[in-house]
């Protein structure tokens, strides 16, 4: 199976067929009896699929609609992408349904897997730098990537404000003068 699920897209279909990825492993096809079914099975709903139709029908099993479903993926894809429903309705035989009843294809997803896709990674930046000068190491932070600091000009003017307690008064002038250092 973990043949299986590296071959699968960044959509999470596997567009490989399985005889080829075993005949690529060296394992033999008749050792793989059911290894989609197994992938399939899995979370999110509609993975290790091989198209996004069959994706969008694995995530709509169950549902007593999937015939009419069935019908409306793989003859009407199209129209329904482009959100042209009254075809879409006239076309599935949906209008003579009562209303509420027209099945949905809003909670299947033709990317099960693009959410755990690999997205390019951040640049790393460092936070410190070291080097060796003179035979002593020196090191120096980068201070681009330290955040912004700044004293609450409300704890600023307390600290100045005589009406406030004398003890918090040189409480927070400690603290002003300590954080512009």
């Amino acid at each position: 199976m973990i043949l299986l699920a590296e071959n699968l897209d960044e959509r999470g279909l596997l567009l490989v067929p399985v005889a080829e990825i075993a005949a690529a492993s060296g394992i033999g096809s008749n050792c793989w009896p059911r290894p989609p079914g197994v992938l399939q099975s899995l979370q999110p709903a509609g993975i290790g699929a091989s198209s996004p139709i069959e994706s969008m029908l694995l995530q709509a099993a169950g549902d007593p609609d999937l015939p009419t479903i069935e019908r409306l993926l793989r003859e009407h894809l199209d129209a329904l992408a482009r959100n042209v429903l009254p075809e879409v309705a006239r076309a599935g035989d949906l209008a003579r349904r009562p209303a509420g009843a027209a099945p949905t294809d809003r909670r299947t997803d033709p990317r099960p897997g693009a959410a755990f896709g690999t997205q390019a990674a951040a640049p790393v930046r460092p936070e410190a730098f070291a080097w060796l000068a003179d035979g002593e190491v020196k090191v120096a932070l980068d201070d681009r990537s330290l955040p912004e600091l700044a004293v609450s000009p409300e704890y600023a003017s307390l600290a100045e404000d005589r009406s406030v307690d004398r003890s918090v008064r040189a409480y927070l002038r400690a603290k002003v003068r300590s954080a512009k250092i």
